[in-house]
């Protein structure tokens, strides 16, 4: 196995991450939108597919407190860029913590591994057991067993001062990974669904405020982890 270097950050960065759901509309009109943004949006980054595996209880505790509105909870996923299928060689698992309107993110590195194994107990055990993170938090992954994989296209904007950063997301797709036989079968696609999320410093957020407001989305509470579940398990997360 590869040597793994510890990458959490030792004191999160405590960040507004607002959400915006264009609905019935062509994502190249949105892009363009942005475009011609006066803030000077500009893309940063090549656009990727990002996927991610998200461990909840068995109760879906993380999924219930989210639709419960709990202002301080967390979400724990592994995030990887890139095919979906094979051996996933740079992962890193996520925790995403929310304390009322701000939210940070720690991360560390996990071992390659393939997802069509991840629902296998002692597969996920050898994987997460070699996590170099704090123990609270391996505990923590020790209570949570797979609930659902997600994967989108993502597009990196920044604005010209550099303070905002703008990402937009397309083409959904939700799969169920506890299903041991075919874990990628059968996704729940979403291709019309668009996220566009606005991520910035809470120093800035009157001057994010003023782009907010120049853009013709509307603002929503949104969750890719509880939209998932819900299309996959309707009437009984």
């Amino acid at each position: 196995m590869r040597e793994l270097v510890p990458m959490a950050v030792p004191n999160p960065e405590w960040r507004y991450e607002r959400k915006m759901l264009p609905s019935g509309v062509d994502p190249v009109w949105v892009e363009h939108r942005i475009r011609l943004h006066p803030a000077g949006f500009r893309e940063v980054y090549p656009p990727r597919e990002v996927n991610n595996l998200y461990l909840d209880t068995p109760g879906r505790a993380d999924y219930h407190e989210h639709v419960q509105g709990v202002s301080v909870r967390s979400k724990t996923r592994i995030r990887w860029y890139g095919p979906l299928h094979g051996t996933i060689e740079s992962a890193s698992l996520e925790l995403k913590k929310k304390h009322g309107a701000v939210g940070c993110k720690e991360s560390y590195p996990v071992e390659a591994f393939a997802l069509q194994h991840i629902a296998d107990d002692e597969v996920r055990g050898a994987l997460l057991g070699a996590l170099p993170a704090p123990a609270t938090l391996r505990t923590a992954v020790d209570m949570r067993c797979p609930s659902l994989v997600n994967r989108y296209a993502r597009r990196y904007y920044l604005s010209a001062d550099g303070l905002v950063r703008l990402t937009l997301d397309t083409n959904l797709q939700f799969y169920d990974p506890r299903n041991i036989a075919h874990p990628l079968n059968h996704p729940v696609r979403d291709a019309r669904a668009l996220v566009v999320e606005l991520k910035y410093d809470p120093d800035h957020a009157e001057h994010a405020a003023a782009i907010v407001n120049r853009l013709p989305f509307r603002l929503a509470r949104c969750s890719k982890y509880v939209e998932g579940v819900r299309r996959l398990l309707p009437g009984r997360p």
